[in-house]
């Protein structure tokens, strides 16, 4: 029988702290919320795009990003949906100038380059954070979201990559090798 020290499941063990670096920034860029006049009437202000890390081995590169929605306007309760900011996550490339390949998001069903079905399959599937396929994430209000994108490691170890996130594009961000 278990005593007040030792609990019904085992021993506890240190796992550590989680200590994410939500502090770096890379490049920033700041727009309005949407260049549909439908959408700014519906969301307005501005959404910033923070590019925070681009880092790769032989297999893989991971991109670090941050999107905040601001609007004065709104309360801070408001949320806006990736529509309704004119933010679009399907649209995420990596370009490689030196070698002019591009490197888009792993997708886990579909293709890029099947037929409509299949490129639809593999959009709504990209291992990128906030989920591209899901409709019912909303961005809050002056909200810091954290997201990632990964992709095929890139051929040749460019020094940097240009980056398309949303309506942002990062010309010559460095990528940092494992």
């Amino acid at each position: 029988m278990p005593t007040d020290e030792t609990p019904s499941w085992g021993t506890i063990t240190d796992w550590g702290t989680a200590t994410a670096d939500n502090t770096t920034v890379m490049a920033e860029v700041t727009s309005d919320a949407s260049n549909n006049s439908l959408a700014s009437q519906l969301a307005g202000g501005t959404v910033t795009y923070l590019l925070r890390s681009i880092e790769a081995d032989q297999s893989r590169m991971v991109v670090r990003f941050a999107i905040r929605w601001d609007n004065p306007d709104k309360p801070d309760s408001a949320q806006a949906s990736r529509s309704e900011l004119g933010i679009a996550l399907s649209n995420i490339l990596a370009i490689d100038k030196v070698s002019l390949t591009g490197y888009r998001p792993f997708c886990s069903r579909g293709s890029y380059s099947g037929g409509n079905i299949e490129r639809s399959d593999c959009l709504d599937s990209q291992l990128v954070v906030p989920d591209p396929a899901s409709l019912g994430f909303a961005f809050p209000n002056h909200a810091l979201i954290e997201g990632y994108a990964i992709m095929p490691g890139p051929a040749g170890k460019p020094a940097t990559v240009d980056f398309n996130l949303g309506n942002a594009i990062f010309t010559d961000a460095t990528v940092t090798y494992r």
